[in-house]
């Protein structure tokens, strides 16, 4: 709606009057009818076989290297070493050999096995320090020495070896956490040689060889 506002003139007493005037524009709206023309026939749709490449190519589209957004998101997360910072880094690299002793532990390095028997005539009577890789079979040596001297010393006393156990101990380092042999102790039971099935057996055995350090 459009309002129109009029002016009219007159004698006095007269007063401004509004003139309101309506205007309104007639829309039609009837639809144009349909024309009757012959509608074309639909053609079947082709039948897809899965097993041929599909017939739809992208135009326009070619991969280049370096393009992936995930390539390109890691490549933006690495920081490379200035040509100071490889330099040192390259001074400062240990050898192998050298990350070996770092991590070699030394509580077992430095430790010292020695005998604790009263048998002057085997090893280790002083305390000796033996490699951590050859530590059980130092032990193991050490052990079949007494075995084989108190069989002698049986012998010599006119006794015969009635049993003889040989037991080895293990221990956990401190240090390094490895459990590592850490001595033995062998037993020796023999009796006297005589008729008499009644004669009392002697048990004898020798103090444990252990590691001191």
């Amino acid at each position: 709606m459009i309002g129109i506002y009029g002016v009219s003139l007159g004698g006095p007493g007269q007063y401004w009057r509004p003139v309101a005037a309506n205007r309104f524009a007639m829309v039609s709206r009837t639809l144009p009818k349909a024309a009757d023309q012959p509608v074309a026939p639909v053609s079947a749709a082709p039948v897809i076989d899965r097993n041929q490449p599909s017939a739809v190519r992208l135009s326009g589209f070619r991969y280049q290297p370096g393009t992936d957004p995930v390539e390109l998101s890691v490549r933006s997360r690495i920081q490379y070493l200035s040509p100071e910072e490889l330099e040192a880094e390259i001074v400062n690299s240990k050898s192998a050999q050298e990350i070996m002793a770092e991590a070699e532990c030394q509580t077992c390095k430095e430790r010292k096995y020695q005998d604790g028997s009263d048998d002057p005539g085997v090893s280790f009577k002083t305390p000796t320090n033996v490699a951590p890789e050859l530590a059980a079979l130092a032990v193991r040596g050490h052990e079949q020495e007494h075995v084989v001297r108190e069989q002698a010393e049986a012998r010599r006393e006119g006794r015969e070896v009635v049993s003889q156990s040989v037991t080895y101990h293990t221990a956990i380092c401190p240090e390094c956490g490895k459990v590592y042999v850490s001595g033995g102790t062998t037993r020796t039971s023999t009796r006297a040689v005589q008729e008499q099935p009644d004669t009392g057996t002697e048990m004898g055995g020798r103090a444990p060889f252990s590691a001191v350090a």
